[in-house]
């Protein structure tokens, strides 16, 4: 713990590096500050990442944004199981392939991920001039390694996919309140609290 996490009573969960390379190939490495960090927190990063990179993008006068949205409905279609591919059902597996080994690249994306009691916090770092493209595809490939850290645990599994689910119902609800989502649709998942009926 650095003195800055101490002074601002944080603990650092864990960092992320998300690499691009020439050969289209995204490369999702995360580094875990305990072994024994529980799987959801995987998940929650993801929601953080996700809503970072929508503010980043302008949502919703941003197009890319929109799309972003129909990419997870497609991701969502059915529910997460072992061989869930995230880039497969969103239709992207020509233009990008993920792989979990470091490579060389062009394109990185980092942050770090803390928790400040029930809270969590990301730093995350877009390089300037990056293109809407490389942040959705750095969403999509945070989403499929979240799923597969929790690939033996189907309560894991069915959490992840009502947390996506849901992150995806407050963004089309059109609510501005867009700093609450990811704690708001990780706790609608994980049975914290009963949320709005989508009928």
């Amino acid at each position: 713990m650095g003195f800055m996490d101490i002074l601002l009573r944080r603990r650092h969960l864990l960092s992320y590096k998300l690499v691009f390379d020439s050969n289209g190939r995204i490369s999702v490495e995360v580094y875990p500050s305990t072994p024994s960090l529980p799987g959801h927190e995987y998940i929650r990063l993801w929601t953080y990442f996700y809503t970072e990179t929508m503010r980043v993008l302008n949502y919703p006068e941003n197009i890319t944004t929109l799309l972003s949205l129909a990419t997870l409905e497609k991701i969502v279609n059915e529910p997460f199981d072992v061989l869930t591919d995230c880039f497969d059902r969103a239709g992207l597996s020509d233009n990008v392939r993920y792989t979990e080994e470091a490579i060389a690249g062009d394109i990185l994306l980092t942050g770090d991920f803390y928790s400040k009691g029930l809270r969590r916090i990301l730093a995350a770092q877009f390089p300037a001039g990056i293109t809407d493209n490389f942040a959705v595809y750095g969403g999509v490939g945070l989403l499929q390694y979240s799923i597969n850290r929790c690939d033996k645990d189907s309560d894991g599994l069915r959490i992840a996919h009502n947390t996506v689910e849901n992150l995806m119902f407050l963004f089309k609800a059109g609510n501005n309140a867009i700093d609450s989502f990811p704690d708001t649709a990780y706790a609608l998942a994980a049975g914290s609290f009963n949320g709005p009926r989508r009928d």
